[in-house]
């Protein structure tokens, strides 16, 4: 599955299934290795009756055999004592949306989908106006900009980037920025600014002094065991810059965190 994601090209995706027991759900941790964060889990939930009338049904035309009483009950009380304790599990996290599969689930699910698409629509010119001009989000994948950023690999944090207003007190010495890749056109980075235009910066790898020259920033990341910052594709030009990062937006625990300015002159590696 993991490869079928890649091979996509997408950053969202939509996954059928649920783990039937914490193994289940450390096992998934275990291959997905940090690479993939769940980011929702929509429960379709309806009370028992309902979900057993509905199996016998659906056994009488699919030739299943597990679709009677007998196997329905095993089945029920597997998933009270192995799948309830996930649910419980992704709950605790602020992870889990509950929809009401009692009845009509096809009707309320269509309507949810044809209002959310209408509401969409109408909001897509102002929306792309606003993301472009004012603000944006945006995930940050990775441990580059840790212990600020994802502090732990249980999420990704989502961050709120400003774009307006790009001049020389939004741009500041050890704030946080949002920039295009000088070496991977349409790739974006998250960075902390440690030096401006025409100041001097210690190259950690040219074992050197440079001066920062004008019209550009120097980068770095935040967690210096794994970083990849102006150290190895130098120094960023100010046009690239997209925006700076202002306050963690997701998970909901870390809402309103604030992604402030930090110096440490001692520490240019």
């Amino acid at each position: 599955m993991l490869g079928a994601m890649k091979k996509s090209g997408k950053e969202i995706f939509l996954i059928d299934g649920f783990p039937r027991n914490k193994d289940n759900v450390d096992r998934w941790k275990q291959a997905m290795d940090g690479k993939v964060n769940v980011q929702c889990v929509l429960f379709f939930d309806c009370d028992e009756k309902t979900c057993v009338g509905r199996c016998l049904e659906r056994g009488k035309g699919s030739g299943r055999t597990d679709d009677n009483e007998e196997s329905l009950k095993k089945r029920i009380v597997t998933y009270n004592n192995s799948t309830r304790p996930v649910i419980e599990f992704y709950e605790k996290e602020n992870l889990v949306k509950h929809i009401d599969a009692s009845n009509d689930v096809d009707k309320k699910l269509g309507r949810f989908l044809k209002h959310g698409f209408k509401g969409a629509i109408l909001a897509l010119p102002f929306l792309t106006t606003f993301m472009d001009k004012i603000a944006t989000i945006s995930l940050v994948d990775g441990t580059l900009m840790q212990p600020l950023l994802n502090p732990t690999d249980l999420h990704s944090d989502w961050i709120l980037i400003k774009r307006w207003h790009m001049d020389d007190y939004f741009l500041q010495k050890g704030a946080i920025i949002s920039f295009e890749s000088p070496r991977q056109p349409g790739i974006f980075m998250i960075k902390r600014v440690k030096a401006l235009e025409n100041e001097m910066i210690y190259d950690t790898i040219k074992q050197k002094e440079t001066q920062v020259p004008k019209g550009h920033v120097w980068v770095a990341d935040d967690n210096k065991r794994a970083s990849y910052d102006s150290r190895h594709f130098g120094y960023i030009a100010r046009g690239l810059i997209t925006g700076r990062a202002l306050y963690v937006i997701w998970p909901p625990k870390r809402f309103g965190t604030k992604l402030t300015l930090f110096n440490d002159d001692d520490d240019d590696e």
